[in-house]
């Protein structure tokens, strides 16, 4: 029987699409959750033989990929936000581009001696979840190119570098908050917030290969969207009514620690949601979807001038 504890996950960015690096360096992948796996697809049979007995299915496409739920930490993420932006990070600033950035992400049940490999492994989507409470989640989904597995005792990477922060962020080092202009806590109070990038990937099958995995993952439009939750007032009136025609506003938050900061800034966000209500005793509130609109956002990270503080239990 294998524990979920004595499962270890480490990640490599591949130079080739689908190809682990040969002296290929790993780095812990620290996570609450990790779905990313082979999905058999099945052709039923309609053949009729000499009973009414089902004739068998036929192994179609495989697909691979899914969620890897994460806390969020500095430096946690910079590489899958590389690949989900499809662009390296420059002078600590984040861009949209059109880069195919891929990585080998490996398991090891180190109690039963199981291993597994998922390889060409691109971000389609990249989602961070802001409560009003607690830890900070970040949720990325992979679609990949192949896999392998094996049982024989044996990991297919060593002794992994772990170098995320060791402080989380949680929803008290949200600063700095601002839509349409106005900052939270002058016009606004914002209950919780979540934003995804997804790059609403297309996958391209290769007949002749004698594969059933993906040939490639591609790319298509980019799209920043999310949901803002805010308590109804005058500002958040202000920007509700853009509801209705359409015109679009700035959208800018920061999570800031001791370790470091990220500042993401959405330029061009349109929006919609209902009209609130609520009861006697209720404080009313309004969800207002945002969507990026022709202009990409920007993600600036800054790292802390202090030494970083020491790690946080997991009990906390």
């Amino acid at each position: 029987m294998s524990s979920g504890a004595k499962v270890t996950v480490a990640y490599t960015r591949e130079t080739t699409p689908g190809t682990t690096p040969a002296s290929a360096t790993w780095d812990i992948f620290r996570r609450t959750s990790f779905g990313v796996k082979p999905t058999q697809n099945m052709n039923d049979n309609n053949e009729i033989g000499g009973t009414r007995m089902a004739q068998g299915r036929t192994p179609g496409t495989t697909d691979v990929g899914g969620d890897v739920v994460c806390k969020t930490r500095y430096g946690q993420h910079d590489s899958f936000l590389a690949s989900c932006f499809g662009a390296d990070w420059v002078n600590d600033t984040l861009n949209m581009g059109n880069d195919r950035i891929t990585f080998s992400l490996a398991t090891f049940a180190s109690d039963i001696g199981v291993a597994s490999i998922a390889t060409g492994c691109q971000v389609s989507t990249l989602q961070i979840q802001i409560p009003n409470d607690g830890d900070v989640q970040t949720t990325v989904t992979f679609a990949g190119l192949g896999w392998q597995d094996k049982g024989d005792g044996t990991s297919y990477f060593g002794t992994p570098t772990d170098t995320d922060g060791k402080l989380r962020y949680s929803f008290k080092n949200v600063t700095a908050i601002s839509l349409n202009g106005v900052t939270g806590g002058d016009g606004f109070c914002v209950d919780t917030f979540n934003i995804q990038f997804d790059n609403n990937m297309q996958t391209q099958r290769c007949i002749g290969s004698g594969s059933g995995f993906a040939g490639a993952n591609i790319p298509t439009t980019f799209t920043p969207s999310g949901q803002v939750t805010l308590s109804w007032s005058k500002s958040a009136y202000e920007a509700w009514k853009k509801t209705l025609t359409g015109e679009a506003m700035p959208f800018s938050f920061t999570l800031e620690n001791a370790e470091g900061s990220y500042t993401f800034n959405f330029p061009s966000v349109q929006v919609d949601g209902d009209w609130p209500d609520g009861g006697n005793t209720d404080i009313i509130q309004v969800q207002l979807n945002i969507t990026g609109s022709d202009t990409p956002p920007t993600i600036t990270r800054k790292p802390a001038t202090q030494p970083a503080p020491p790690a946080q239990d997991a009990s906390q």
